[in-house]
This record gives C-alpha cells, structure tokens and sequence, in this order.
C-alpha cells in the first residue's frame, strides 16, 4: 500500500470517538480503521485542491468530532496541511455532481493513491472533504 506521510493530531482521535461517537463507541478495531481512513482521507484532499471527496459514515463522524474541537482542528489542519481542510454540507456538496458521482471519484482516487480498494460494504456519508474555497459552490468535476 502507497501511504504518504499522514497527519498526526493533537487531541486523541480515539478517545474523543469513544466519548461522543455514537457509530463507533465501544469498537476498538473499527475505530482505529476510521481513523486510520480519516487521516488518509484528509491527506487525499489536501494533495487534490478542488476536488470534493466523500467520506463514509464512520469517517464524517470523526470528522464532526473533531470539528466541534476548532482549536485543535484548526491548529492540525494548518500543521499538517498548511490550510484548512473544510467540510462541505450536503447542499453545496451536491450542486455541481450526484452523490453516486462523488463517490466514485472518491474510490478513483483512493485507489490511485493508496493502491487499495476502500472496503465494500462501507456506508457512506451525504457531506463532503475538500482543500478548496467553499463559499463559491464550485468544485471540480475530475
């Protein structure tokens, strides 16, 4: 698997999900693998400015979670990214493509990335990730 150097982060993922989660409190194995993805999903977006990506349930959770921390959140993003990775609300998500599109484009460029398949039976999320300017609506298409 291609994994380029992932963000690390200075609050507790982990014990943050088990606290106020509630898709994945009480799921070591399933926690460490969200987080491992949220990681991995903020790097996609940062590598790829403009291009909103879709993440599963598990994964917007922790997203949501670490958002409502926005002292911690922004001093990581601009640690590791050197910018704010934001979140995209389903409405302006959804303007310029279908979810099932998004989606896709998640997969493709997972895989081109990481060299693996996100896992099958994942569920995902109606918002969206990207390293781009959101007060406009615009996104690109890719």
């Amino acid at each position: 698997m291609k994994i380029n150097k992932l963000p690390t982060f200075s609050i507790d993922l982990f014990n943050l999900v088990q606290e106020y989660g509630d898709k994945l409190k009480g799921k070591v194995n399933a926690t460490n693998s969200a987080i491992d993805r949220y990681k991995m999903l903020l790097n996609l977006a940062h590598l790829n400015p403009g291009v909103a990506f879709v993440p599963d349930v598990e994964v917007d959770e922790i997203f949501h979670l670490h958002l409502l921390r926005p002292s911690y959140y922004y001093k990581d993003s601009i640690n590791n990214f050197g910018s704010i990775i934001n979140h995209i609300p389903e409405s302006k998500l959804n303007e310029n493509s279908t979810h099932r599109e998004r989606i896709e484009l998640t997969k493709k460029y997972w895989f081109n990335l990481y060299k693996i398949e996100l896992p099958i039976n994942i569920e995902f999320s109606w918002c969206g990730v990207t390293n781009d300017d959101i007060n406009d609506g615009k996104t690109k298409q890719s």
